[in-house]
């Protein structure tokens, strides 16, 4: 029912000074009621009577839940149940993925790249974890690398100095007591100093075999500084300049890095007897799962026949027997002659 103005409040409104509409008091608790009382003039300005309005404007909730259909209630409430287990959802696999790679990223910071994240999925925290466990597993080689080196070089220091001070004072105590025991004689002095003698040079022969040992093999070391001496060594044999962009790699099979010593010492030979070239760049790079080997001179180029000469034979055998192998030959008058060799390589992870 409506809840009409009382006299009090139609007195109030008339006796105002304006004759705009008065907005009464009004309530409820199950509606917002809005009442207005309008007071009504003819064309003269006479005044005629009073238009009342209420307005019962049912709260939101009121709308959704009670006033509307059996669908919306439903709806809301599928909605509410639906957001509750994505956000559980995601919470429990988002961030369970990510404390995965800060534990990694964590254990990797202390130099232990025993771990790795293995998130295999196909969205973008998966290729980002791909990405980190091929991170981890290069700082790993390369840190293998420089431990390598650094140990080889630190023997190789040891060696020198042995053999540059005590080898050469052995040297000389047996030069000493050869030469003390002609003075004697034979006696039994001189017979003390022929043992002395054999002792000295028993010495000699024992340092030396420890300097063999201690000497690095050129096996030892990683891939790439094998590379590295190998045509550094051969730069200083033909006076040519080397230009190097070598990737640390990761260890190969012997097979694989002998036949790309062999390749890169031919691909060398082949420019010092036919090319005549001044600089040569030498490139081992990493991309993805393979790596590629570039040798490029800026020689006179191969003679016509070169592509069937055995040394170019033997090259692309050797590199088409390696996984996934490749081989390409170029070689003009203009730019000179390269050589480039790619494989597969096998990742453990």
């Amino acid at each position: 029912a409506l809840d009409l103005p009382s006299q009090s409040e139609i007195a109030t409104t008339r006796s105002g000074s304006d004759s705009s509409p008065r907005r009464l008091s009004g309530g409820d608790t199950t509606f917002t009621i809005q009442r207005i009382l309008v007071p009504m003039h003819d064309a003269s300005g006479a005044h005629l009577g009073w238009l009342f309005v209420e307005l019962r404007v049912p709260p939101p909730w009121r709308h959704l839940l009670v006033d509307s259909s059996f669908e919306s209630p439903t709806v809301f409430a599928f909605l509410v149940v639906f957001g509750l287990a994505s956000s559980l959802f995601l919470a429990a696999w988002v961030t369970r993925r990510l404390s995965r790679i800060g534990r990694a990223a964590t254990a990797w910071s202390r130099g232990d790249f025993s771990g790795r994240i293995d998130d295999h999925s196909r969205d973008e925290i998966g290729g980002l974890s791909d990405m980190l466990d091929g991170m981890a597993l290069d700082l790993k080689g390369l840190l293998r690398s420089r431990a390598q080196l650094a140990t080889l070089a630190e023997r190789q220091r040891l060696a020198r100095d042995l053999h540059d001070t005590v080898k050469q004072k052995a040297f000389a105590l047996n030069l000493q007591l050869a030469t003390a025991r002609r003075m004697l004689g034979e006696g039994s002095g001189g017979e003390r100093l022929e043992l002395a003698q054999r002792l000295t040079q028993q010495i000699q022969q024992e340092l030396g075999q420890i300097l063999d040992e201690m000497r690095a093999s050129d096996a030892e070391l990683p891939f790439a500084e094998r590379l590295r001496m190998r045509a550094s060594d051969w730069a200083h044999t033909s006076g040519a300049t080397l230009g190097f962009d070598i990737d640390d790699i990761p260890a190969q099979a012997t097979g694989i890095e002998d036949s790309l010593l062999r390749i890169i010492d031919e691909a060398l030979s082949n420019v010092l007897r036919h090319s005549g070239a001044q600089h040569v760049d030498v490139s081992l790079r990493r991309t993805a799962e393979r790596v590629s080997l570039v040798i490029a001179d800026n020689g006179r180029g191969a003679a016509e026949d070169a592509t069937g000469g055995m040394g170019l034979r033997n090259m692309r055998e050797r590199a088409e027997a390696l996984p996934g192998g490749r081989f390409e030959f170029v070689s003009t008058a203009a730019s000179g002659t390269r050589v480039a060799v790619s494989f597969k390589t096998e990742v453990n992870r």
